[in-house]
C-alpha cells in the first residue's frame, strides 16, 4: 500500500548570477594591489610590533619573577628548616635577569633591523622618510639614556644585586 502522503522540500534556490569582479575582489588580500616596497613596509612595521610585544612580555615577566623570588626568599628566611637555601630563589632571580637581558638585546637588534629596512622601504615607496626613519633617529635622549640601555641596566643592576645579596646569605647561613 503506498502513502499519499506528500514529502515536504524545499524551494529550490534562485539563480544567481555570477560573482561580480568587485565581490571577487573583495576576497583578494589587498597587499596585491600595492607596490612590493609597501608590502614590505607593512611586513616590517608587523614584525616590529611582534617584537614589541616580545619586549612587554619580557618586561612582566622580569618584573613578575624578581617579585616572586624576593617573595620565595622572605618566606624560607620566616620557615626554620628552609631557612639556609634562602639564598637559591635570589640566585633563580639573579639568572632570569641574565637572561631576560639576553632576551632584550636580541629583541633590540631585530628592533633595529626592522627599523633599518621599513626606513629605506619609506623611501622607496613613499618617496620620503616617515616614522621608521624618525625613530631609528631618536635613539637616545639629551644624557644619552635610550629605552634599550635603561632595560639593559635595570636588568644587569637587579642580577648584580641579587646575586650579591643571595651569595650574603649563603654565607650567613650557613
Amino acid at each position: 500500500m503506498t502513502s499519499n502522503v506528500e514529502v515536504p522540500h524545499s524551494p529550490s534556490p534562485p539563480d544567481l548570477p555570477p560573482p561580480s569582479l568587485a565581490v571577487v575582489k573583495d576576497r583578494v588580500p589587498a597587499d596585491l594591489d600595492r607596490k612590493p616596497a609597501e608590502v614590505l613596509y607593512a611586513q616590517a612595521a608587523r614584525v616590529a610590533e611582534v617584537f614589541w610585544e616580545w619586549r612587554h612580555k619580557v618586561i612582566t615577566h622580569f618584573v613578575a619573577t624578581i617579585g616572586g623570588s624576593v617573595v620565595a626568599s622572605g618566606w624560607f628566611l620566616k620557615e626554620e628548616h628552609l631557612r639556609r637555601w634562602t639564598f637559591v630563589p635570589l640566585l633563580f632571580g639573579a639568572g632570569f635577569s641574565v637572561v631576560c637581558h639576553l632576551l632584550d638585546r636580541r629583541n633590540d637588534r631585530i628592533l633595529r633591523a626592522c627599523y633599518d629596512v621599513a626606513r629605506d622601504l619609506e623611501r622607496d615607496a613613499f618617496g620620503q622618510a616617515g616614522i621608521f626613519a624618525k625613530i631609528r633617529g631618536l635613539r637616545e635622549d639629551s644624557l644619552g639614556w635610550s629605552y634599550f640601555a635603561i632595560l639593559r641596566v635595570t636588568y644587569l643592576s637587579t642580577a648584580l644585586f641579587l646575586l650579591v645579596s643571595a651569595l650574603t646569605l649563603a654565607i650567613l647561613m650557613q
